[in-house]
């Protein structure tokens, strides 16, 4: 059976910027398919990391492999105010050519601009901007927008686009309760391979599988934001064990090592006094005798008559 080609693929991939901060260091990982939520400590590089996938910044040394056509929202994407909605939308040309056809236009090109999907282009739009709780016509000026309702609206353009490949930075930022649960909503249903940042853990719990950026590297995890975090917490749980159990395997060294060297210490404590009272018996030829003063030539003539011990020879 033969596996389809991963859409995003490292290869021993090394990126730093030019002040010297590293965000991955021969990095090799595959991301999974569907939605995969990229998560890390601020100032990881995760914004930096999509930007690799989206080859918009290339890489020090490895290779970054993608499959497909690429969508890339951007966290703080500069949007021109003059625009209107059917431009962030990405469909101007497609609605435009709809309208002069049925103002009567029978230009090869209007026709060709349709193709075979474009005829409901506007029913498709305005359905998928209601879901997303906006109401607002294509010709409105993007200025006239909020920076919310913006981000939605160019959310709806990625969408219709149908990319392969969609990467999203915090998708939900300056969202209100109400949009962010349909943006929650829309996610849940996205098809195509979906990278995803984000602070929000509600919507990381609409993702199939959790990427983590940390200290360079890159690792990928299958299930939600909540299963990871139980199975961190599981990792975390079994290295307190284990460091745990090294000190008390250390502390148990440690006092043998003292109970020995207390042994050892001991045995030549005995073994120094043995000698020292082996060196004063009284049986010895050079011990000297009781009441006599060491070479004093009187000494024999004092030695009492019995000393109370009995030597051999």
């Amino acid at each position: 059976m033969q596996h389809p080609t991963p859409a995003i693929t490292f290869n021993d991939v090394s990126f730093h910027w030019p002040d010297g901060r590293q965000v991955l260091n021969h990095a090799t990982v595959t991301f999974p398919e569907g939605r995969t939520a990229l998560i890390g400590r601020n100032g990881a590089g995760k914004t930096t990391l999509l930007q690799l996938i989206a080859h918009q910044i290339q890489p020090a040394s490895g290779v970054v492999q993608t499959h497909g056509e690429i969508a890339h929202l951007a966290q703080h994407a500069s949007l021109d105010p003059a625009t209107s909605v059917m431009d962030l939308l990405g469909i101007t040309e497609t609605v435009t050519a709809l309208r002069a056809i049925v103002n009567g236009s029978t230009r090869a090109e209007d026709f060709d601009a349709l193709g075979d999907t474009g005829w409901d282009i506007e029913e498709r739009t305005g359905a998928l901007l209601h879901r997303l709780g906006l109401h607002i016509p294509l010709d409105r000026k993007v200025g006239e927008l909020s920076g919310g309702e913006a981000g939605l609206v160019a959310l709806a353009g990625v969408q219709l686009g149908r990319a392969e490949i969609t990467l999203l930075d915090e998708p939900t930022n300056d969202l209100d309760e109400e949009h962010r649960r349909r943006v929650y909503e829309l996610l849940a249903s996205w098809r195509g391979n979906l990278v995803v940042v984000s602070h929000d853990v509600e919507l990381l719990e609409v993702v199939d599988a959790v990427a983590e950026l940390r200290d360079g590297q890159l690792t990928t995890f299958g299930g939600s934001y909540a299963s990871w975090l139980e199975w961190l917490d599981t990792e975390q749980q079994a290295a307190r064990r284990d460091v745990s159990a090294a000190k008390q395997n250390l502390h148990r060294e440690r006092s043998d090592r003292l109970a020995q060297e207390r042994t050892i210490a001991t045995r030549r404590r005995i073994g120094g006094a043995a000698a020292v009272t082996a060196g004063r018996h009284p049986c010895r030829r050079d011990a000297p005798r009781r009441g006599t003063v060491p070479g004093d030539a009187g000494a024999r003539s004092a030695r009492p008559a019995h000393s109370g011990v009995a030597c051999a020879g």
